[in-house]
């Protein structure tokens, strides 16, 4: 588990800052240094993961965490979901609580895979789609297929019996030729 520090108090982050939860930013309320200014945009982007980072008394927060304090008055969940998979999109309506399991149901298709379906991949033994799928920390086979489109939406069914609200399958799950 990741190592979580405390946030400040609700009062003190709302004395630092404003939070717009229709376009998902942080502005600061007071002048912080000279890097900033009154209104301007809090934090920066943190690569390779791409959430958005802010300093706060000399301590690294991931933004989303901040402003779920400042929400709802109340330490953040173990990890926020962010439902479109973008890290950048702070949109109240884009976060919700999760846990480490959960939040992976939500995953974008690897760069890795070379079928262009999530959990489709070629088996050269017997010249078929197989279909998988990792639940509760165990991959489950769901079968072998003619064409790799039957193995997709089988593992569609799947997930959508299983993972409730955090499935990320359909289009979501399907690389399009362009990327």
């Amino acid at each position: 588990m990741k190592k979580r520090f405390i946030l400040p108090s609700y009062e003190y982050l709302h004395e630092w800052f404003t939070y717009d939860e229709n376009t998902g930013l942080l502005t600061w309320n007071k002048k912080k240094a000279s890097n900033t200014k009154v209104g301007g945009k809090a934090g920066c982007s943190m690569e390779p993961w791409g959430h958005v980072v802010v300093r706060i008394d000399g301590v690294i927060y991931l933004a989303h965490r901040i402003i779920w304090k400042m929400m709802l008055n109340e330490e953040p969940p173990d990890e926020i979901d962010h439902k479109d998979t973008n890290p950048r999109n702070n949109k109240w309506d884009n976060l919700r609580a999760s846990d480490h399991y959960t939040n992976n149901h939500n995953r974008t298709i690897p760069t890795n895979n070379t079928s262009g379906i999530k959990g489709v991949c070629w088996c050269k033994r017997n010249g078929l789609w197989r279909a998988r799928v990792v639940n509760n920390w165990k991959e489950v086979h769901l079968g072998y297929f003619a064409t790799k489109e039957e193995a997709g939406e089988a593992r569609r069914k799947y997930c959508e019996e299983t993972r409730g609200e955090f499935v990320r399958e359909g289009n979501d799950a399907i690389r399009s030729k362009e990327n």
